[in-house]
């Protein structure tokens, strides 16, 4: 996989795909639950790596702002009055060169508890710590989920293939819990335990409702006023 070059902010990035998910998903769509899970994976992932996922959509989001400015010429008038206002639409097509499709960086996650679970299960145990298991598990469940760590995050882009799931490239680490043992001879009130490296599949890849549309339609109101000397004024909101 490919690495993205962007040069917009993060926060351009969030942003667009909030207003882009709100236009095309309506509140009774069956994508409802994709979008669900689409937002809690935003909001676990670092900026760069949110930034990296939704970067085709943003790119066509700009170039959209950018297009439909002018359509008709002003009267060649020094001064006069025009007033024109309406609607206006414009469309951009999603590149798809491979490197807009998939992406591949290294950057912090949160994992939810239950991905900490699943990281956590069958950790192997010394014998005498294997009746403590529940305990141990919940006591490193509560260490992983809910911070950021380091990862590897690749799979698909937004507009990418639905079932290029993105994959979570956990390294492993020590962890230092309550010793469930402690009080009796020679233990420690803490132990430390390696858990060891993982890959987490999270069931979200490119966006369906997104992914199955080769360009961007954005619609907007517009407002224009002039004309002095040959120029008129536009506003869009």
């Amino acid at each position: 996989m490919k690495r993205i070059s962007t040069s917009f902010p993060g926060w351009m990035a969030m942003l667009t795909l909030a207003a882009f998910l709100f236009a095309v998903a309506s509140p009774a769509s069956a994508q409802d639950e994709d979008g669900e899970e689409l937002k809690k994976f935003l909001e676990g992932l670092s900026m760069d790596a949110a930034t990296l996922y939704v970067a085709p959509v943003v790119s066509a989001f700009g170039s959209n702002l950018n297009g439909g400015w002018f359509h008709r010429a002003p009267s060649a008038k020094i001064f006069g009055l025009s007033i024109e206002a309406g609607v206006v639409g414009m469309g951009t097509f999603y590149p798809k060169d491979e490197e807009y499709l998939s992406f591949d960086i290294d950057g912090d996650f949160q994992f939810s508890a239950r991905q900490a679970a699943d990281i956590v299960a069958l950790i192997p145990l010394d014998p005498t710590l294997e009746p403590f298991r529940a305990q141990i598990e919940n006591d490193l469940i509560d260490a992983i989920a809910g911070r950021e760590i380091f990862v590897g995050i690749s799979g698909a882009t937004v507009i990418g293939d639905p079932e290029d799931y993105i994959e979570i490239e956990y390294g492993g680490e020590d962890i230092v819990i309550d010793n469930p043992l402690f009080g009796l001879p020679g233990e420690p009130a803490t132990i430390t335990l390696p858990v060891p490296s993982d890959v987490i599949t999270l069931p979200i890849g490119g966006f369906e409702v997104i992914s199955d549309l080769s360009f961007l339609p954005l619609a907007a109101p517009q407002l224009s006023v002039g004309t002095v000397f040959g120029t008129r004024v536009t506003f869009r909101y």
